[in-house]
C-alpha cells in the first residue's frame, strides 16, 4: 500500500500573529508565555481607550446638541417676545364698551368686526396696524369675546380674498364674443355707529378713540362740544 504524507494542522494566534501546532499542549504553553501575555494585556487596554473615546465623543455630541436646542429655544422664546410686544395686547375697556390696544391705539368692536381708529380717526375694517395684531390674532383678555387662534382668524379671510378673484375669471371665460364688461359701484360696508361718529367711545380722559384728541375734564356735556370745521382732531373746541 502506498503512503502518502499529511501535515500536522496549524494554529494561528491573532495577538502574537504567529503560527503554531493546533494541539492542546502547544495553545497551553505558548498562552502561558510572557509575549502571548504582554500582547493580551495591551490588546485590553487599546479596547478600553477605544471604548472610553466612543464615550466621550457620545457625551460631548449630547452635550452640543443640548446647548443647540437650549439657544434656539431662548431665541424662540425671545422672538416671540417681541412679537407679542409688537402686536400688543387687546384689553377690554368696559368705559366704551369695545377692546382697546395700547400699543397700536385702536378700538375695536367684536360684535360687529370693526376697528376704529386711525388719522384721521374712523371706523374701518382694515386698520393700519400689522396683521399680527389683528383681533384675534394678538391676544385679548377681558369681555365676552372667546379666544381665537391665527388660523381660524386667517382662514375665513383667505377663503373670502380667493372668491372674488375666482368669480371674476369665470365671468370673463363666459362672455361671449363682442361683449363689454360693466363696472359696478358698489356701497363700501359702514360701521352702524359711524354715522355719529362713534357712539359709547370713552367720555373721561383723553377722547377721539385711538389718537386721543382732545382732553376731558369728565363733564360729558362738555367733552361733547367740538369744533365744526376740525371735529375736534386740532383741540379748539
Amino acid at each position: 500500500m502506498t503512503e502518502y504524507w499529511k501535515s500536522n494542522p496549524m494554529y494561528w494566534c491573532e495577538l502574537c500573529r504567529v503560527w503554531m501546532n493546533d494541539t492542546k499542549a502547544a495553545k497551553f504553553n505558548h498562552e502561558r508565555g510572557v509575549k502571548h501575555q504582554e500582547n493580551l494585556a495591551r490588546k485590553l487596554r487599546e479596547m478600553s481607550r477605544k471604548a472610553d473615546a466612543e464615550k466621550r465623543q457620545t457625551e460631548q455630541a449630547a452635550a452640543t446638541m443640548d446647548s443647540i436646542e437650549a439657544a434656539a429655544r431662548k431665541q424662540y422664546e425671545a422672538d416671540q417676545a417681541a412679537a407679542q410686544a409688537q402686536a400688543g395686547k387687546w384689553v377690554w375697556n368696559a368705559d366704551s364698551g369695545y377692546y382697546y390696544n395700547a400699543t397700536h391705539r385702536w378700538y375695536y368692536d367684536h360684535k360687529a368686526g370693526w376697528y376704529y381708529g386711525g388719522d384721521p380717526v374712523e371706523w374701518t375694517q382694515t386698520p393700519s396696524i400689522p396683521s399680527a395684531a389683528m383681533f384675534g390674532t394678538a391676544p385679548h383678555e377681558g369681555g365676552d369675546a372667546p379666544q381665537q387662534t391665527a388660523t381660524s382668524k386667517a382662514a375665513p379671510a383667505a377663503a373670502a380674498s380667493s372668491r372674488p378673484a375666482s368669480a371674476a375669471n369665470g365671468a370673463a371665460a363666459a362672455l361671449p364674443a363682442g361683449a363689454k364688461v360693466v363696472k359696478k359701484t358698489v356701497a363700501l360696508p359702514v360701521h352702524p355707529q359711524a354715522g355719529i361718529g362713534g357712539h359709547q367711545m370713552p367720555v373721561a380722559g383723553r377722547i377721539g378713540g385711538a389718537k386721543g384728541v382732545g382732553a376731558s375734564s369728565g363733564s360729558a356735556a362738555d367733552d361733547l362740544k367740538v369744533c365744526s370745521d376740525c371735529w375736534g382732531r386740532r383741540g379748539c373746541a
